[in-house]
């Protein structure tokens, strides 16, 4: 406790110099002076109170009180710290590995009970940029072979088993499991050209080991670099769409996306019709979702079996998502497909529009017979605005919202995009940095690693990255600007 106006030394510069020395001891500032720009001054060097004389006794016991909960919390925290510490390194290594897994499958639950454990552990998973490289057996040409199809998952275990061997060993990034058991490979690194090189050559490697091993030929695909870690289901989502170039080419090597991709715009063509699919599913209109499905069938080039059985593939992703959210289902649904197409696979009848058609309007009267709630688009979108507004200080994810109104996490972001004119993270990460500015040039400013927490960041590295590329300056210095820009202009 100290007064400010004191021979020799005033208050300011001995919490000043206790603020460096002693960063943990709280201050608490008592004086006669009623002066804005000392109480601003005071809170620079973590003054936890200032109060003004006379001295009211209740008023100080209370500004006591608050300091010695403070202090109480952060030994709580530190206690908590420490017991953290103690947790082996394979425990934390599962930790990291099913929040991955969860970010990327928009599993809100998981999310919010794993999000504080990353944080009690001091982990920030994306300082940069994060990517997400999806490791796929070539399933069109396993189905091809002699395999029964409930044998896939042994081949995918074998192939994540691989790629985990090799790739945590080198620390070239974290391995894990969607939910159809493609190997996920979580990549960060301080851009996207870094994080290219990084997984053509991890594809490379597990390609190689696989070939030899199994003899099944991989498919690997590569999402878009992101700088927020609850945004790399965006990267698992886009890698995932890449990977509908497999039905034009093969090729050994990975397929990055590419917003110039000459092939891109006939893969959002299909995701729209995708979309229609999904919306006359959820809404149990017949009509909408057979007529989606026969546009789909018109641009598809069927001249082979293969060739078919990709196109399969590709729509029967497609849906086993839209039924994300139907849990206990999904895995019978997905498992039903396979069997078709394997099926169709073993047959060796000439390739007929008429075939097709019955093949892939028995895959869609799987999931056509799945009960699913009407939704009312425009009430939808206002739900999600409402709640983003809401919470955006808290760990937010799609599915987390998604589960709130009462829709799928894919469903909500195809009308939310489209209502909105951007993605759901976006209107988030632009909600949280208009919050931020606010409290940077507040009367009585937050330390940045203060204002980062009440915004949603666990990293202040990563806060301000991600304020940066906002506002083009970092925060101290968009804050610094305002205190000397003239009052009055």
């Amino acid at each position: 406790m100290t007064d400010i106006k004191m021979p020799e030394m005033d208050g300011l510069e001995l919490s000043r110099i206790v603020c460096d020395t002693y960063p943990n001891v709280p201050i608490l500032i008592i004086s006669g002076y009623d002066e804005f720009s000392l109480a601003k001054e005071a809170l620079q060097y973590g003054v936890n109170d200032y109060l003004l004389k006379p001295i009211v006794r209740d008023e100080l016991a209370q500004a006591l009180k608050r300091i010695a909960n403070d202090i109480a919390m952060e030994r709580n925290k530190e206690l908590a710290y420490r017991a953290m510490l103690n947790v082996s390194e394979s425990a934390k290594k599962q930790v990291i590995k099913q929040f991955l897994k969860a970010v990327i499958t928009d599993h809100s639950v998981e999310i919010k009970a794993l999000y504080p454990l990353l944080y009690r552990f001091k982990i920030n998973l994306i300082e940069s940029e994060g990517m997400i490289l999806i490791l796929s057996l070539d399933t069109a040409a396993l189905l091809q072979k002699p395999i029964p199809a409930s044998d896939i998952p042994v081949f995918k275990f074998i192939l994540n088993q691989a790629a985990s061997e090799w790739i945590e060993e080198s620390g070239n990034g974290w391995v894990f499991s969607d939910e159809e058991e493609n190997t996920i490979v979580f990549l960060a690194g301080e851009d996207r050209e870094a994080l290219r090189k990084q997984s053509a050559q991890i594809f490379q490697h597990v390609s190689d080991m696989m070939k030899t091993s199994t003899g099944i030929p991989l498919v690997a695909a590569a999402g878009t670099a992101e700088h927020e870690v609850l945004q790399l289901h965006v990267s698992y989502q886009n890698a995932r769409k890449m990977l509908g170039k497999r039905l034009y080419q093969d090729q050994e090597d990975v397929f990055h996306y590419d917003a110039h991709d000459p092939h891109l715009h006939t893969l959002m063509e299909w995701d729209k019709m995708i979309s229609l699919l999904q919306s006359g599913l959820l809404n149990r209109n017949k009509m909408i979702y057979y007529d989606a499905l026969n546009k789909w069938m018109a641009q598809m080039e069927t001249s082979t079996s293969v060739a078919v059985i990709r196109y399969g593939l590709y729509l029967l992703e497609a849906l086993t998502e839209t039924s994300h959210r139907f849990q206990g289902e999904q895995a019978v649904q997905a498992g039903q497909g396979l069997n078709i197409l394997k099926q169709f696979a073993k047959q060796t009848s000439a390739v007929t529009d008429e075939r097709v058609q019955q093949l892939f309007a028995d895959i869609l009267h799987i999931f056509a017979s799945t009960e699913q709630p009407e939704v009312d688009e425009h009430d939808a979108v206002l739900q999600a605005q409402k709640y983003i507004y809401m919470h955006y200080a808290e760990p937010l994810s799609l599915a987390l919202i998604a589960e709130k109104i009462g829709v799928s996490s894919s469903y909500l972001s195809n009308i939310f995009h489209k209502s909105m004119g951007e993605s759901y993270i976006k209107f988030l990460t632009r909600v949280r940095m208009e919050q931020a500015a606010k409290l940077l040039v507040a009367e009585q400013p937050l330390k940045i690693y203060e204002i980062a927490e009440k915004v949603g960041y666990i990293s202040v590295k990563h806060f301000s990255h991600v304020f940066k590329q906002t506002y083009k300056m970092p925060p101290g210095t968009y804050q610094e600007a305002y205190d000397n820009m003239p009052r009055g202009t």
